[in-house]
Order: structure tokens, then sequence, then C-alpha cells
């Protein structure tokens, strides 16, 4: 009993804020153009703060693990391999399959994992997700714009240079780098800049949360529904399991490391893998309904996710 409270009180204060969001959409107390800003504006003005306050804060030579940041992004590259072998051989539709296997990949664990190792490990215990979130989010940049290169409706060059410029501006990578330097550095912040770092790093998870749930339209979340659980599934269930249960089999990680895959790997779909889609000429519309599918599950397979590793001690 004791594990089940823990679990329901992990999870249930974010998906409050994402019902929060959803229920000020439908009251219309905030438009749509509202809640696009504050998701641009957490992801490209706040998240970064949270990169660099637990990069910044962390002892990082006692939380650099090359191999488990090896590990964790090993995972990802071998999920995407089997997926672009197998998709295309059920799924027909270029567009269609490009958008499918990004949306069984490409987690929220910006939002998600940061938010989910907070609460349980606390910001000691996080440094595993902080460290290991950089390297997966550069590559969930280039293996989307490559999937999504390759499975367009148009006939597109990899722009390599494009994607190189797009990884090194890419919000969280330039707080990641710049908590790193300071670190490494040793350089002390003045207690106002602490303060002010902080203040900003903590607005990020609530306003994104609540900005995801007025993204979501539940009243066609059932179309298409054999992709929609197929992507879901293997997005919420296979890919945490590919990425948990040879750690714990073969290799020496953590605690919290092993918390740290869980939390990236069982994340719903990112959000901004619908816009990508969309700029990309594949299937956005089932991008949108994969992201809003596995936003909604993943309030119940996370919560069994947590219950179960807490049952059974691996976190």
């Amino acid at each position: 009993m004791t594990n089940l409270i823990f679990s329901f009180n992990a999870i249930a204060p974010l998906f409050f804020m994402v019902a929060l969001g959803y229920y000020l959409k439908k009251k219309k107390v905030a438009g749509q153009n509202f809640f696009d800003t504050v998701t641009d504006f957490s992801f490209n003005y706040l998240f970064p703060f949270i990169m660099f306050r637990q990069i910044y804060t962390m002892d990082i030579a006692a939380n650099i693990n090359s191999t488990f940041i090896f590990y964790g992004t090993g995972v990802l590259v071998v999920l995407v391999i089997l997926l672009l072998i197998c998709c295309p051989l059920v799924i027909k539709e270029r567009p269609t399959c490009g958008a499918f296997i990004q949306g069984s990949f490409r987690s929220n664990s910006v939002l998600m994992a940061v938010a989910l190792s907070l609460i349980v490990f606390g910001e000691e215990g996080s440094g595993p997700t902080v460290m290991l979130l950089p390297f997966i989010t550069i590559l969930y940049n280039l293996i989307a714009v490559i999937v999504l290169t390759l499975m367009s409706s148009e006939n597109k060059e990899l722009d390599i240079g494009g994607i190189a410029i797009k990884i090194i501006k890419n919000p969280l990578i330039i707080g990641a780098v710049a908590g790193l330097a300071v670190s490494l550095l040793n350089i002390e912040l003045p207690s106002f800049m602490v303060s002010v770092v902080d203040d900003l790093a903590s607005m990020a998870t609530p306003l994104a949360l609540i900005a995801l749930g007025g993204q979501l339209e539940l009243d066609t979340l059932f179309a298409r529904p054999a992709l929609l659980f197929s992507a879901t599934f293997i997005k919420l269930i296979i890919a945490p399991l590919a990425a948990v249960v040879p750690a714990l089999l073969f290799f020496d990680f953590t605690r919290n490391e092993i918390g740290a895959l869980l939390f990236i790997f069982s994340a719903p779909t990112a959000v901004s893998s619908y816009p990508m889609a969309k700029a990309m000429k594949c299937d956005s519309d089932l991008a949108g309904r994969i992201i809003m599918y596995s936003t909604v599950l993943s309030a119940f397979t996370i919560f069994l996710w947590l219950y179960l590793f807490k049952t059974l001690n691996y976190i």
C-alpha cells in the first residue's frame, strides 16, 4: 500500500496540471494561441534553466557515467533501427510510416522525465536524468529529421548543416553546456542570480504541463485505432522494457540511473513531433493523435511502472 500511495503521489500532480490545462481550454479561459505561446516559452526560455541548475549544482564527477550514457543512447538507436526495418513492412504509406516511427520513439522526456525524477529522487538524485537528457535530446532531433526526410511525401535530401545548427541552437543543449562550463570553471554565482535561476526553473514544469493539457483534443482521440494503439504500445510499454530490462540484467547501474532510463523511455510522445511531421510533409494527423493518445494513457502506464519498480526495489 505504501508503494501504491508513493506512485500515486508522484504521478498525480503532473496529470492534474495536464487536466487543468484541458479544463481551461474547454471553458475557453485561454485559447490555442495562449497554449502554443506558453509551450514555446517554456521550452525555449525556462527548461534551459532546469538543465543549467541541475548540472551547475551537481557533483559532475560523481554523476557522469560514460557507460550509462552510451547505454541510454544506444538503446534509442537500436530501437529506431528496428522500427525502420519493421514498420515499412506493415505500413505501406511512407508519410504515415514516418509519423508512426517518430511517435513510437520520441519522448516528451524533457518535461515528464525531469518532473518525475525531481519528485521521486529530489534534486540531488536527479543527476543521471539530467546528464543523459542532452545526449538523448540531440539524438531525438537528429533521428527525427532523418526518419521524416526518408519517409516524406516529397523527395528531400538530408541537410546535415541545417541539422547541426538546430542541435547547437537547441535551448536544452545551451542550458546544459552553460551549466557544465560554470561548474567546471568553478564559477560561483551571486546569491541573487541563484534565486533567479531557481525561480525560472521552478516555473518550467507547471507551465509546460498546463500548456500540454491545453493542446489535447480528446473529441477525436479514437480515430485510426490500430495505428494509435500500436504506436502507443511501443512508446509506453516496449520502449521502457527495452531500456530497463537489459540494464537490470547485464549492468550495475544505480537506482537513480535505472529510474532515469525508466522516466525517459516511458514518457509519452513529444508534443514537438506534430509540427515537425507537418513541416516535413509526413502524416501530421497521425502524429497529433499519437501525442494525445500516449499522453492520456501514460497517466496509467507511468503510474504502473512506478508502482512495479518501487515494489521490486529497483528505484
